[in-house]
């Protein structure tokens, strides 16, 4: 077998009425083969029959390998004067019985495959119900290859354990089970054969991965021996969830089992929780810090006395922060292992009295600290001035500090810096429209209202030249103005561009299929131009090539706002074929025929029709 399941030898004891019947056929079998019959015993008196045991091994494969079910049975090889029993692991179920070397027949050897008569029986049986009589030990649980050492996740996991039914009066059908604990997970769902020494079935085996339950069903065979019907097994399983536990608990025959785990006990997820830390992170919007404070339940059991989960921590802001409004202040607690934080519904609430001073952090649990998992605490602080704070012309930045007091220790984070400034000067980018084949582009010229504001008549003049294969398209240039934000909201949300074409009197000499050609644009009311926010100006050209570009098409526009040289360009795609693959987690039909997960794989071909 090849199931990676190993057995012990059942039926010890036994042995010599085999070895009696091994003897009964090679005499048979020289009597057949030579009307002279080799000596069965040597002449000397001292010496004697023995008998080493065959070892029937049935292999299950590990967690990580893909679903197959293949059996091995030992065969039995008699030999005179001294008979021995011997199994080598790679021969099919059978029986090979070889004439004596001393045989006085010049026959040559003889060799048949005849299957004890128990061993030709069905294991399939129909299940009769669980026999609780049936006695069933996990005797050892290690690391792979490695014992003694300290489970961790991802390990393989060799689960070793006996079974007994001698004592049950096993009937056909009976079965017993073993549901692994959840920290152990089966891989595939192999079948294997319960074997005797002779190759007697006594029965099958199945690991079923979606429930990981092992569940191994007698054979009729049992009723013929009874006595010898026990054995041993070795699953691999994989250690999937971290415990700080010393023991695991199995299922079996519907009692909970705990088994010790190998160690110091546990099974380790490789992480390390180490000291509090606090730290921040500058938002999007410029004007508010996102703040992480990361602390070890060992440090929060310490200041929970009452031992219910509550805890209040000090926090302190730089006179420039405060708390912001609470759609923004999104305060929020996790807690876990390290990389498997899990959110805590209303587990903190973070508030700054009068919006000035000290920040107090209220954690509240619901349960007691764990010392191993960590705890997690979120919240945002914003600007006391409402605004972006900018650098200074001298360059220095705006600098954002927090610390937090945990019990007689400050925690303090790096402080966070503000350099951004907005944009002042215009500026050019484009793109190939790929809903279009790539046969248009798209440009875009950014000019910030402070520019238009500061602009003689707040007039915007642009004059653009177009390089390379593309001109005007004959429909002009769709030209368009929009207005956004500089950034993005406090709640994150934006910049939102707005059409505001309308607000603008254009003049454009664009003629189609031009390279050259110049657009004034004039604000009908000067006093909305804000100066705070940034202007678009969108258009169109067309590529005067019907083929289709590629990465070495190069397409240029230099263009001038209000004489400020800005310059943009974009390349065709590069049409890289690309491929991939992955492997099936489910069965799939492959020509008709059924295959098991993890045996088959799916893969993605893109060619790039320029290639063809």
């Amino acid at each position: 077998m090849r199931n990676r399941v190993f057995l012990r030898r059942a039926g010890e004891g036994v042995v010599s009425r085999w070895t009696a019947l091994g003897l009964m056929f090679m005499a048979l079998t020289l009597v057949l083969t030579s009307f002279s019959l080799a000596p069965v015993a040597s002449a000397d008196p001292s010496e004697t029959a023995t008998t080493t045991p065959a070892t029937s091994t049935t292999k299950a494969p590990p967690a990580s390998t893909p679903e197959s079910s293949t059996s091995e049975s030992t065969a039995t090889t008699t030999k005179a004067p001294a008979t021995t029993t011997t199994a080598p692991a790679s021969e099919s179920p059978a029986t090979t019985t070889k004439a004596p070397s001393a045989s006085t027949s010049k026959s040559p050897a003889s060799t048949t495959s005849v299957a004890p008569t128990t061993a030709k029986r069905s294991a399939a049986v129909t299940p009769r119900g669980l026999n609780p009589k049936i006695d069933v030990q996990i005797t050892d649980v290690q690391v792979e290859g490695k014992n003694g050492q300290q489970i961790t996740v991802g390990d393989s996991v060799t689960v070793k354990g006996t079974w007994d039914a001698s004592k049950a009066d096993p009937q056909s059908g009976d079965e017993f089970t073993i549901k692994f604990p959840a920290e152990l997970k089966l891989g595939t769902n192999p079948a294997f054969v319960l074997e005797g020494d002779d190759g007697t079935a006594w029965g099958t085996c199945n690991l079923v991965a979606a429930t990981n339950v092992m569940t191994c069903v007698l054979t009729d065979a049992v009723t013929d021996r009874p006595e010898e019907v026990f054995g041993d097994f070795e699953v691999f399983t994989k250690a999937v969830e971290y415990t700080t536990s010393e023991t695991i608990d199995f299922e079996i025959n519907e009692k909970v089992v705990p088994v010790d785990l190998p160690g110091e006990g546990g099974i380790s997820d490789g992480r390390v929780i180490g000291e509090a830390t606090k730290s921040g992170k500058l938002q999007d919007n410029k004007q508010s810090v996102r703040w992480t404070i990361d602390i070890p339940g060992a440090d929060l059991a310490a200041l929970d006395t009452a031992g219910n989960g509550s805890v209040t921590l000090s926090d302190t802001l730089s006179s420039n922060m405060k708390l912001c409004e609470d759609a923004v202040l999104n305060a929020k607690l996790l807690s876990g292992r390290p990389g498997d934080l899990k959110n805590v519904p209303g587990g903190v609430a973070v508030t700054q009295p009068g919006g000035a001073g000290a920040v107090g952090i209220t954690i509240t649990n619901g349960a007691p600290f764990e010392k191993g998992k960590l705890y997690r605490v979120e919240y945002t602080s914003c600007t006391t001035s409402g605004e972006v704070d900018l650098p200074g012309e001298d360059g220095l930045q705006a600098v954002y500090d927090n610390s937090v007091r945990i019990g007689g220790t400050t925690v303090s984070a790096p402080g966070v810096g503000q350099d951004w400034r907005p944009k002042t000067g215009p500026e050019k980018s484009g793109n190939l429209l790929h809903g279009e084949r790539y046969k248009a582009a798209e440009w875009t010229i950014t000019v910030p209202g402070s520019f238009i504001e500061t602009s003689p008549g707040k007039v915007v003049t642009i004059a653009d030249t177009l390089g390379g294969n593309h001109a005007v398209c004959e429909e002009g240039l769709g030209l368009k103005v929009w207005r956004a934000d500089r950034l993005p909201g406090p709640d994150g949300s934006g910049p939102k561009r707005t059409d505001v074409t309308g607000e603008f009197d254009i003049v454009s000499t664009a003629a189609a299929g031009a390279k050259d050609m110049s657009v004034t644009i004039t604000p009908k009311d000067a006093g909305k131009v804000d100066p705070k926010q940034y202007y678009y100006v969108t258009y169109r050209t067309c590529l005067t090539e019907d083929k289709v570009p590629d990465s070495g098409d190069v397409f240029t526009n230099t263009a001038t706002v209000n004489g400020t040289p800005v310059k943009g360009s974009v390349k065709g795609p590069d049409f890289n074929g690309k491929k991939n693959g992955k492997i099936n987690t489910d069965s799939r039909e492959v020509a008709g025929e059924k295959q098991s997960a993890g045996t088959t794989m799916d893969w993605h071909v893109e060619i790039p029709g320029t290639r063809c």
